[in-house]
């Protein structure tokens, strides 16, 4: 069985070449392209759903995460962002780490409730 597997955050035609001839199943765009729907705004996106924290409360946050798991169509996602670990995992997935996935170790949610994670990312975000 192949993996299927989506390269997020296509920004142009050539990227999206690349990432279909490097073997995409599906890709997904942040800008203008022939076709596409043009820029996503934070209140119209298709991401983990984590990028509405603070802009909608957290249920409904949680609630757009359990909605992009659904639309997966496997039970294994792979994911380049530390947020959609949380995501996927919220929505009964099983998230795996691109970075992971390069150096062979498992990829953990750890603290994966929003408002915990959020705390933690400020927290470091300030002392760094």
């Amino acid at each position: 069985m192949n993996p299927r597997i989506k390269i997020c955050c296509i920004g142009s035609l050539e990227e999206a070449m690349m990432a279909i001839g490097f073997g995409a199943s599906a890709i997904g765009l942040v800008g203008t392209m022939p076709g596409g729907p043009g820029v996503i705004t934070q209140t119209k996106g298709t991401c983990c759903g984590d990028s509405f924290y603070g802009v909608i409360p957290t249920e409904k946050v949680k609630e757009q995460m359990i909605k992009r798991s659904s639309e997966m169509p496997a039970d294994d996602v792979v994911v380049y962002c530390v947020s959609c670990i949380k995501s996927i995992h919220i929505g009964g997935k099983h998230p795996q780490y691109l970075v992971d996935l390069l150096f062979a170790d498992e990829t953990l949610p750890k603290t994966f409730e929003p408002d915990d994670w959020h705390r933690e990312l400020a927290a470091y975000m300030e002392q760094h």
